[in-house]
């Protein structure tokens, strides 16, 4: 029987409202059920993650009795209803003789909801590995360049409007404008290249920062498509450069379908009111914590628009692992960065980095550990003293270098304070399994800049970049900081533009004649360090030695190779005579070395003379 034909014989015939209404319903129900997305969208052959759980988004999906697939390559194990009708949880199985190809995917009997999936061949990526050889650069893409002006703002959008004026509003950069710079990332000394969060933010206001992820599977249209991700990732690769991807699995934003209609309530940290995360990481290591303050510290929520995801639910957890491989599969991403990596649950995030370094042997991940000191950031790293504590985590943001070169440039040096506090930092190397591939820096998307810290001195400046530069680790600018930006008020300023980013901006910084004497000086000692960097990779995977830091000049080494890099900070008002002879364990006679910066030479054994206020480096002539 058609259905139009029900229909009618129901309209002639029957005569109780009420027996009509009960019929319509059941009509309604009956054929209701829908299908209109599937996460992850399509899989890949021949992957070691080849059991998926597919969350499935639609109507009535409560009532689904069956899930058929078409292929016998891809075997349905189970499926679950949720708390809401508008998700269903299948989990396959891709046999390993599958084949490539549309999947037709069936849910329910007689009339039921179908979905086209595919499963794709292997792309047999290889993820670029990052070294210490490495020069990476941050960017928030709002505020780097406007490539496309018609995708600045969309009526459809929680946040319709887009506002240089503002500092917390959108600005209108985009991935079609970060593509048209990388020759000029490439030709500044950038190997690597780390975008703040690019997924959707569909957030009422201050949706600019990336961090209130709002879809797990697309790119926010104001950047951009998926494509146009993808086209900056091969960008990259076309210039030998790499591609990071910051992924944020603590929170999510408050106008994600996890908060406004979950699958299962848990997937989310309640509580009986509000309650913000305390922030203190340290709990987390502190034998002595209490577990009220670890439980705020680890379920709080980040701020009252970032609800906090429950990673001990098994099926969230699982949701979160698929979308990483998915992300790292399909726009061949070479690392991660994990925002608030202290925050989730830290089996999950365990489980998070076996599954992924599975699926892509040693792949480079690097969590942000803000915390304050060593012994606590330590806590985050494969240290065999952690016993059943210790992380998996490959790699962490090195905060304390970053402080430690901070005070250095802006306090008088000190037993541990100002240089001594680098020193300190440096000294508790012993934490991690592999300092060198700790990722260094001296400021970033969350901190004022370095030049304004330093109040505009360029002699400083240089001093804390030279450093970042040449000592251990894998440095990471945050852009601009070669012209010379030195906003320090709040998040919106120290996100500002990319001055020539913008058609109409007065000046274009991106070109040697936008950029002022001193800021073209800057832009050219970037370039010089990140060269030497780049041709001595020997070098920085080598040896590092660092040397008490005596009457306020520090001086550390890199060896390796047969190659040796001798590096001079100078904090002091005054000149300073320096014997190199108390280096003598790695400098001998008739040595000489050459400084790249201003071509001077020295000769081992001998004494020197240290300007005030200085930075220099020099390299062994062979």
């Amino acid at each position: 029987m058609k259905i139009a034909g029900f229909k009618n014989d129901i309209y002639h015939n029957i005569n109780s409202l009420g027996l009509f209404l009960c019929l319509l319903m059941f009509i309604q129900n009956a054929y209701s059920q829908s299908v209109n997305r599937i996460d992850p969208p399509h899989w890949w052959l021949n992957m070691s993650t080849d059991t998926l759980e597919l969350l499935v988004y639609g109507e009535d999906l409560d009532q689904v009795k069956e899930v058929k697939s078409s292929s016998d390559g891809l075997k349905i194990l189970s499926f679950q209803a949720t708390e809401s009708p508008n998700y269903l949880l299948t989990t396959v199985y891709i046999l390993p003789n599958a084949r490539s190809g549309e999947v037709v995917l069936e849910f329910g009997k007689k009339k039921s909801a179908r979905f086209k999936w595919n499963l794709f061949p292997n792309k047999g990526f290889q993820p670029a590995k990052h070294s210490p050889s490495d020069v990476m650069y941050l960017i928030s893409p709002d505020r780097f360049v406007n490539g496309n002006a018609q995708n600045d703002a969309f009526s459809s959008m929680q946040e319709k409007t887009v506002n240089r004026k503002e500092a917390f509003d959108r600005h209108g950069g985009d991935l079609e404008g970060e593509i048209a710079k990388l020759d000029y990332l490439k030709d500044l000394g950038i190997s690597s290249v780390w975008n703040c969060p690019l997924l959707e933010n569909d957030q009422p206001k201050e949706s600019y920062h990336g961090y209130a992820i709002t879809d797990h599977y697309t790119i926010d249209k104001r950047f951009g498509t998926n494509e146009h991700f993808y086209a900056l990732s091969e960008g990259l690769h076309k210039r030998n450069m790499k591609l990071v991807m910051d992924v944020v699995y603590n929170h999510c934003g408050s106008m994600h379908p996890f908060h406004t209609n979950p699958p299962f309530v848990d997937w989310i940290n309640r509580w009986s009111e509000f309650t913000q995360t305390n922030y203190r990481a340290a709990t987390f290591v502190d034998p002595n914590a209490s577990e009220r303050d670890k439980r705020i510290f680890q379920d709080g929520w980040f701020v009252a628009t970032m609800p906090d995801l429950n990673q001990r639910n098994k099926q969230m957890a699982r949701y979160l692992i698929q979308n990483s491989i998915w992300w790292i599969t399909q726009a061949e991403v070479d690392a991660l960065r994990i925002d608030t990596y202290a925050y989730p649950d830290q089996d999950f995030m365990n489980d998070l980095v076996r599954a992924l370094r599975r699926e892509y042997e040693d792949y480079f991940i690097f969590g942000e550990i803000w915390v304050t000191g060593s012994q606590v950031q330590g806590g985050w790293t494969n240290n065999p003293m952690l016993g059943d504590k210790a992380a998996e985590l490959p790699s962490v943001l090195d905060f304390q270098f970053c402080f430690g070169v901070q005070e250095l440039v802006k306090e008088k040096p000190d037993w541990a304070r100002g240089m001594g506090r680098l020193y300190l930092s440096l000294a508790g190397d012993w934490m991690y399994e592999n300092p060198s591939h700790l990722v260094t820096f001296i400021d970033n998307h969350d901190m004022g800049r370095i030049f304004g810290e330093v109040n505009g001195n360029l002699n400083d400046w240089k001093t804390a970049v030279g450093i970042l530069l040449t000592s251990r680790g894998i440095p990471c600018l945050y852009y601009g900081t070669e012209i010379l930006m030195k906003e320090t008020a709040n998040h919106g300023l120290i996100r500002q533009d990319f001055p020539g980013g913008w058609a109409g901006d007065p000046v274009d910084k991106f070109t040697q004649a936008g950029r002022t004497n001193e800021e073209n000086e800057a832009f050219q000692f970037i370039q010089r360090l990140s060269s030497i960097r780049h041709s001595n990779p020997e070098l920085f995977n080598g040896k590092f030695t660092h040397f008490v830091p005596l009457e306020e000049v520090y001086v550390y080494f890199h060896s390796g190779g047969g190659k040796l890099m001798m590096t001079i900070v100078s904090r002091s008002s005054e000149i300073r005579s320096l014997s190199l002879e108390r280096f003598s364990e790695l400098l001998s006679e008739g040595m000489q070395m050459q400084s790249p910066l201003t071509d001077k030479i020295i000769k081992a054994m001998d004494t020197i003379e240290v300007a005030p206020n200085s930075f220099d480096t020099f390299i062994l002539l062979q």
